[in-house]
């Protein structure tokens, strides 16, 4: 932008200096005459106007040039943040439709009094819940989940484990995750087999949103 501003201030300084130029130019011709009254009369009302006439008319180019590629700016950069919007829109519209999902995790990004630092456990925990809770798993542990339990990974990599088909239902593409899968961040799983269960890394924890009866061990 700065540069541009540069480029047109030159422009317009090197019009003046022509016009200028011009002006002597033809006061220099017209002194050779006779008559100075004629030379400056003619130099009054008609060079000047001329001359002026022009470097109006040649400003006025520039200006609209820098103004015109100054809307062509404006319009590619709305257009960006639509694109952008219509990208967030489409995000929003793949969710699923479940108001306490989303309360817990806007709940969670916004720190509403939950964290999601690991925390140590026993051996052995139950917990039976009606809305999302977060949850940490250790290392090497697992979420045994009764019939009914929906689980949402928020942070880390956590298998399935199941010993028939289907493992875990996924609400959110309407897919099924079978023994040994990998449930995929942020989407919705659904226990519909009795004893499904979840399992963390040997070497890191996971932290789940989960609701229904559970336990960890």
């Amino acid at each position: 932008m700065t540069q541009r501003r540069w480029k047109l201030i030159a422009g317009l300084i090197l019009v003046v200096m022509l016009g200028s130029i011009g002006l002597a130019a033809a006061a220099a011709e017209m002194n050779n005459k006779e008559d100075p009254l004629v030379n400056l009369s003619y130099i009054e009302n008609v060079l000047a106007p001329e001359a002026q006439e022009k470097m109006i008319e040649t400003i006025d180019a520039k200006l609209m040039d820098f103004y015109e590629e100054r809307d062509a700016e404006y319009e590619q950069t709305i257009a960006d943040l639509k694109e952008r919007v219509g990208t967030l829109e489409g995000l929003y519209a793949a969710l699923p439709d479940n108001p306490e999902l989303i309360a817990a995790i806007a709940e969670g990004v916004s720190g509403g009094g939950t964290t999601t630092e690991p925390v140590d456990t026993p051996a052995t925990s139950t917990g039976a819940v009606d809305t999302f809770k977060v949850v940490t798993i250790q290392a090497g542990k697992t979420v045994t989940c009764q019939v009914g339990v929906e689980v949402l990974v928020r942070f880390g990599t956590a298998t399935c484990v199941a010993q028939s088909s289907p493992g875990l239902i996924n609400e959110t593409t309407g897919t099924v995750l079978e023994n040994g899968g990998v449930l995929s961040a942020n989407n919705l799983y659904l226990v519909t087999i009795k004893d499904r269960q979840i399992k963390a890394p040997a070497d890191s924890t996971v932290t789940v949103l989960i609701r229904g009866e559970y336990s960890i061990n």
